[in-house]
């Protein structure tokens, strides 16, 4: 097996165990058998085939026919659209449903904080950067930056139809 062909089976692979997790996104597949999707991952130049089957995805690597949609974004914001599986459903199976509500409590509390702290650990990171290593400007140096430049390029604009209309006089007496 090739390391391409191993890829493409471990990504449907992939694609299809979630998509067990998720009985609903199954059966709203159903209408769409039949049809192939085709995902341009831009950064690694690849392009995959999903030809969508009842209940499955069938990943290709290469497809002769016309496509029926064209999906193109990096492998990061692919991995972010991800699929909205009730996993508290799925581990209330194992430990009954208040330990799983409870699992699931523990684990949105978690995602809160993560992204919390990330977006405190940014700013912080940005303050750091414009106040104490002075390598970014703040925001008003910004905006007096964009005003100069506004001026700047209006002064510019005047100039060059000054000069066009100096030239005028040379031009016509040659």
């Amino acid at each position: 097996m090739t390391p391409k062909q191993l890829l493409l089976s471990t990504f449907q692979s992939a694609i299809n165990a979630a998509l067990r997790l998720d009985p609903y996104t199954v059966q709203r597949l159903g209408g769409l058998a039949g049809k192939v999707v085709a995902v341009e991952l831009r950064g690694v130049n690849l392009t995959l085939f999903l030809a969508l089957q009842t209940d499955r995805i069938e990943v290709r690597g290469e497809h002769a026919g016309a496509v029926d949609a064209r999906l193109s974004g990096t492998p990061l914001a692919f991995a972010r659209l991800g699929l909205d599986i009730d996993w508290e459903e799925h581990l209330s199976r194992f430990t009954g449903d208040v330990i799983a509500h409870q699992v699931g409590n523990a684990a949105r509390s978690s995602q809160r904080w993560a992204q919390q702290s990330g977006a405190a650990l940014l700013q912080d990171a940005g303050e750091y950067l414009k106040y104490e290593r002075e390598l970014l400007p703040d925001r008003a140096q910004v905006e007096t930056f964009m005003q100069h430049v506004d001026v700047l390029r209006d002064d510019v604009e005047r100039l060059e139809a000054r000069v066009q209309r100096l030239q005028k006089p040379i031009n016509n007496k040659m």
